[in-house]
């Protein structure tokens, strides 16, 4: 830390940081970090540009910068050594900390040679635990610098070139000519040269196309890809590259097929809306720009397959599973609905909940909940990832799983205004769609549903209110189901085929969902067939057993035939299947028929039989689920040569491949009945592949315009707003205070204490008749309006009222009674009086007081609100108008200033001046008119007289003439005979 008096800052040397060791070959791997100096404590001080440059040319080491002098009480400088460098720049800056609490911030050194190649390791340089800024003292000379850079600065930079006449002559045939088409004509017209090679393959380096980017996004919001195409002068294939990073392409609105920066890296002064780029887009039209934001719903999928879930993508590992949360703000998500257990519904809800910002409520059925501890616990610990990968841990996943709210089905809730009610989805257990309710206007958002009864799960029911918006799932597009009965004959039929044959049949089944419907199909079919008695079926899984009591708790929300059948037995006790925990139990001989998680192959049980039995033509993989595009089950129904395993080495492929789907999600047939049914006038396709999604959304536009029926479909790609506008009429509610008064209310009240089943202000209140202007405070919360006095804000809003009590301080050197001679020419009648302290006062329109608080200070008083603040900006006027008026010179007889410079103000003033400057400072005990300045070991005296400097010391001597001289034009700037005489000692 820096200590009293002077520490001259020097340029470090090189070779002081770091290892000694030297680098023979600039490809060599670098070393470890040197931290040796991490203890080394620094202040980090951002420059001034003109001194940062000056500072970076220098190339000597052991240069003398300047100093750094901390004076009582904290006032800190920086000096500027006398060196031939700062010619022409201020030599004096106040130094001011403004962070003393730095965390996490280290300054590095690395040394390079002449050609820039690195010499030595990076090495710590100091820990930062300050953060300061400098700023130039504002002296005549900075001043006046300061106004010729501004002059220079605001010289336009266009120049008028006059061109070459014969350059860029239009291409005109004057009348008659004749001409050749193929020859004289085509040299006349001018073509745009060529570019050249070496131009079109030139790229500038990544970081620095980055940097132009962001710079061009900063002159405008909002470009087209032609427009950044000429200004950053690169290929468009690498440009389209780098803009899929940080910026995000409006394929819909007045902004269609312009680019905007992502919001993580906009700045808070970014460009608004109407900033256009050069070959972009015209603003919003008058009619949009007036548009109320809060009309306005807006609809974002943020990924994991374009639903609206908190899911992982189950095609890929880690963050890269993760949706689009950082297109969001956490902190401002009120609810998080979660419709069904399944990964690709719920697996990244333990980071959003633990890792985010987000701290709003989350809600699912109590079937979800829980399954989701299970689950989850699951899938951590079969995710292809290492420990450090993990997006989240099982201690995470305890906090989340207590922070959940489990509800029922039609169970209606309200969350800070918004109102949601969930409904039976019927795609797996406690599957649910969520009809929600915000500021009147209704969305249905389906998630993943059924709408076919099956062994153990009722159909998907349809709430009996009409939506304004329908989100719903789009995953088999515009495909058909085949029947249920012919779909499970198909399926016992592959499955017997494969076991006859001797071979193994594998089918990769999520842990829950399906795989408890097609155990009820298996076991009934080896019930019914006694010849496959020797031929095992196994469970694999290890949620199986846990999550099977779930299944027997929850019974009563599963179809009448499963609650009938539980009645008599439990139908989850399977006679032919048994559930294998791990490989260890499992004797890999013979037919068998192999259940086994998860359904996409990536990883886990199913990966490692899927590569242990393709080599054999004998076994079979039945696939009887949807497999997303990337994973390993949707390339295996392509029966390709060979697979790679996880290790990485190529598999012969013979099994069989065969696709069933008994995936519980709607076909186009049943998801059109649902849509009709539902009747809702915009509908949002989500949970899809592009295709498909894209072929249904056309499918659905033809019928409806068909049937001449006004529906709005959309097909957001992730991260792409659907912008959908209700307006509404808005209603605002008055208590019946405001209108009756409080006396009124009260009686009204008592008169009516025994009276059941009567609402008060519908019987006692008057109304506001028709153009009656009313006047309260309009309250907003929970998207219903209050229009209320501000003395029921507490009682009927909860909100606290409070008032800004003003004080304003005026230097002040004239008499109080010619202070109020001007007021009352403003203000006529003015009360006077005397405060707590015998101060006068005057007391303006009963809202702004006046004291003189003593003889060189008046002090304004006031209650903030925008009219007290206009009289007191009137007040404060008129009182710094007061000694410049004419009238002022007239009503007084003597001047309102003393002049009151003796010797000894002089002397004290003086004494004063200096040890501001140089702190230790005393007086001469051999002469009354001589002080002693003393800096570290140097000393100089002073003549408070005829301010003579006595010093030894060449630099304290040019310090104290500078500062000297300042004294004398502050204390006596009429003293021309001592400011021309002023004798240096040297």
């Amino acid at each position: 830390d820096y200590k009293d008096g002077e520490n001259v800052l020097v340029a470090p040397k090189a070779e002081t940081y770091g290892s000694d060791i030297e680098f023979e070959d600039g490809d060599e791997e670098a070393d470890d970090l040197d931290i040796k100096n991490l203890s080394t404590k620094a202040w980090l001080v951002k420059l001034p540009t003109f001194l940062a440059k000056k500072w970076s040319e220098i190339e000597q080491e052991d240069v003398d910068l300047g100093c750094v002098r901390i004076h009582d009480p904290g006032k800190i400088e920086l000096i500027l050594s006398d060196n031939k460098i700062y010619a022409d720049m201020p030599r004096e800056y106040d130094l001011e900390i403004t962070n003393t609490d730095v965390k996490d911030s280290y300054s590095f050194f690395l040394k390079r040679d002449e050609n820039g190649m690195e010499t030595g390791p990076v090495a710590m340089q100091a820990t930062v635990h300050h953060n300061c800024h400098i700023k130039p003292y504002a002296s005549d000379e900075y001043r006046q610098k300061v106004r010729q850079r501004t002059i220079e600065a605001a010289q336009p930079k266009r120049t008028v070139r006059v061109m070459n006449p014969d350059q860029n002559r239009g291409a005109y045939v004057p009348p008659g000519l004749q001409v050749s088409p193929a020859d004289n004509f085509g040299k006349l017209v001018q073509k745009k040269p060529k570019i050249p090679m070496e131009q079109k393959t030139t790229r500038m380096p990544e970081n620095e196309l980055i940097d132009l980017l962001f710079q061009a996004f900063e002159e405008y919001a909002y470009w087209t890809l032609r427009g950044l195409k000429d200004y950053v002068k690169q290929p468009e294939s690498y440009l389209k590259e780098i803009l899929t990073r940080i910026a995000i392409l409006d394929k819909r609105g007045p902004y269609n097929n312009c680019y905007h920066l992502k919001s993580e890296y906009k700045r808070e002064n970014e460009p608004t809306n109407d900033s256009i780029a050069p070959n972009g887009l015209e603003p919003p039209n008058a009619q949009q720009a007036l548009e109320d934001e809060n009309d306005v719903l807006q609809i974002q999928a943020l990924g994991a397959g374009n639903e609206l879930d908190a899911g992982v993508h189950p095609a890929f590992n880690g963050l890269a599973a993760l949706p689009f949360y950082d297109e969001i703000d956490p902190t401002t998500v009120d609810v998080l609905l979660v419709s069904h257990f399944h990964l690709d519904h719920a697996a990244s809800l333990p980071y959003f909940m633990e890792k985010t910002g987000f701290r709003g409520r989350v809600f699912m059925t109590h079937p979800t909940k829980a399954i989701y501890k299970w689950l989850l616990t699951d899938f951590i610990r079969v995710s292809n990832v290492g420990a450090d990968e993990n997006i989240y841990t099982e201690q995470d996943l305890l906090h989340s799983y207590e922070k959940i709210e489990a509800v029922d089905y039609h169970q209606e809730m309200e969350v800070e205004g918004i109102k949601f009610t969930s409904y039976n989805a019927g795609h797996v257990l406690g599957a649910a769609m969520f009809l929600i309710e915000i500021a009147g206007v209704k969305i249905l958002y389906t998630g993943d549903y059924s709408r076919e009864d099956d062994r153990h799960l009722m159909a998907a029911e349809p709430p009996k209110i009409q939506p304004d918006v329908l989100i719903t799932e789009s995953t088999y597009g515009v495909q058909s189901h085949q029947p249920r009965l012919e779909k499970e004959a198909r399926f016992t039929s592959l499955v017997h085929d494969i076991v006859q044959r001797g071979g193994r049949c594998l089918m990769p089944v999520f842990a829950l969902g399906r795989a408890q419907e097609l155990l009820l199909i298996l076991d009934e079919y080896w019930e019914a067939h006694p010849e496959l008695e020797s031929v095992p079926i196994y469970y694999a899984s290890s949620l199986a057993k846990k999550c099977m009591a779930v299944y027997q708790t929850y019974i009563n929300m599963m179809n009448a035939k499963i609650r009938k059948q539980f009645a008599i037995s439990n139908p989850f006790v399977f006679k032919h299947i048994s559930n294998l925990k791990n490989m260890d139990n499992f004797d890999d001989v013979g037919p068998c028929v192999m259940m086994a998680s998860p359904g996409m192959l990536q990883s886990g049980l199913s990966r490692e039989l899927f590569e242990r039995w393709a080599p054999d033509k004998r076994n079979g993989l039945v696939i009887t689920g949807y497999c997303v595009d990337g994973t390993l089950a949707r390339h295996a129904m392509t029966e390709p040569a060979e697979i790679t395993s996880i290790s990485g080495a190529k598999i012969p492929r013979r099994l069989s491949v065969e696709y069933i789907s008994f995936s519980a999600h709607v076909d186009y047939t049943q998801n059109s009945q649902f849509i009709d049914e539902v009747n809702a006038p915009n509908i949002v396709l989500v949970h899809g592949e592009s295709n498909a999604m894209g072929r249904l959304k056309s499918t659905l536009e033809t019928k409806f315009k068909d049937r001449g029926q006004k529906v709005q479909v959309f097909s957001p790609k992730n991260c792409e707003f659907v912008r959908l506008k209700f307006r509404g009429e808005k209603l605002a509610k008055l208590p019946m205070t405001f209108y009756v008064g409080i006396e009124k209310e009260l009686e009204l009240l008592e008169a009516f204490k025994n009276v059941t089943g009567c609402t008060i202000g519908s019987l006692a209140a008057k109304y506001p008749q028709e153009d009656q202007l009313l006047s309260g405070i309009l309250v907003s919360k929970d998207f219903q309006f209050n229009i209320m006095d501000a003395r029921e804000l507490k009682e009927f809003s909860g909100i606290s009222t409070s008032a800004i009590s003003q004080k304003q301080t005026i230097y002040y050197r004239a008499s109080f009674s010619l202070l109020k001679f001007h007021l009352e020419q403003m203000f006529v009648n003015l009360d006077e009086t005397k405060d707590e302290n015998g101060a006068p006062t005057l007391k303006i329109l009963d809202s702004i007081k006046v004291k003189h608080v003593n003889e060189n200070q008046i002090l304004l008083e006031w209650q903030g609100n925008s009219m007290n603040d206009i009289i007191a900006d009137a007040v404060l006027a008129v009182i710094l108008n007061i000694e410049s008026s004419p009238a002022s010179v007239k009503v007084t007889k003597s001047p309102t200033h003393s002049h009151r410079h003796h010797q000894e103000d002089i002397r004290s003033a003086t004494i004063n001046f200096l040890k501001k400057q140089f702190g230790e400072v005393f007086e001469d005990p051999e002469s009354e008119d001589e002080i002693v300045v003393k800096v570290d070991e140097h000393t100089a005296t002073v003549n408070i007289q005829t301010l003579e400097i006595n010093t030894q010391h060449e630099p304290l001597r040019k310090r104290l003439v500078d500062v000297i001289e300042r004294v004398a034009r502050t204390l006596r700037p009429l003293d021309f005979e001592i400011l021309s005489k002023m004798k240096v000692s040297p």
